[in-house]
């Protein structure tokens, strides 16, 4: 184990709901087994490691799953849980594995999924690297959305971000849009930073306005080949 493994586990009171041993079993059944040290799930009992952390609110909560790479870098994703107490916990879980979970498990333990993960080798900056691209995760009225818009998102976001001037080895981009009756929300993160090309890609697309909710968020991976 990696001496630049610090401790998650908040000095403070301890939170109600540990989201560790929940998250152990989910990676345990899609064949990842995992050992745990200060708060950190590693598989094989190596690098890379993942963590979890769970806030509370009062009708939701956010979670927020780490994981540290071998070369000591963080990928960060957060997801909303929708219920009070273990519900909420539950739903933020079932987030994580619509959204996030197969693309890690395919880039970075070779657990590939072909229905929830498509796999391209790309140059980009003159290094070669594996994409992972996950499917997109939809939440709420999504029958607003229709095929097109998907395909331009598609062609135009793995535009984006084989446009970049990378030069790490691991590299990770997160495209996220809600709608909330009417109202528009955009973010946009690469390597955990606010991605302007990404923000601007978002921004550019029919989206339709609606009442009620409905959201849509997609993740990629790259990894030096």
């Amino acid at each position: 184990m990696s001496a630049n493994i610090m401790d998650t586990r908040s000095t403070a009171p301890q939170e109600p709901l540990d989201p560790t041993p929940a998250l152990a079993r989910l990676l345990a059944a899609h064949g990842l087994p995992c050992q745990e040290a200060k708060g950190w799930l590693l598989p094989h009992a190596q690098l890379p490691a993942m963590g979890a952390h769970w806030t509370p609110g009062e009708n939701n909560g956010r979670l927020d799953v780490h994981v540290l790479l071998d070369n000591d870098v963080r990928m960060m994703e957060s997801f909303a849980g929708l219920g009070a107490g273990q519900q909420g916990l539950d739903d933020a879980l079932e987030n994580f594995s619509a959204n996030v979970l197969h693309v890690l498990l395919a880039g970075l333990w070779g657990i590939a999924d072909e229905a929830e993960v498509t796999e391209r080798r790309w140059e980009i900056a003159g290094r070669d690297y594996m994409a992972y691209i996950g499917n997109f995760g939809l939440r709420g009225a999504a029958e607003h959305l229709e095929q097109p818009l998907f395909e331009a998102l598609f062609r135009q976001a793995t535009a984006a971000l084989r446009a970049e001037k990378l030069d790490q080895d691991t590299h990770w981009s997160r495209l996220f849009f809600c709608n909330l009756n009417g109202e528009f929300v955009t973010e946009a993160l690469l390597d955990n930073q606010r991605w302007e090309a990404g923000l601007s890609m978002l921004g550019a697309l029919p989206w339709p306005a609606a009442q009620g909710y409905y959201s849509l968020r997609h993740f990629m991976l790259l990894r030096a080949v």
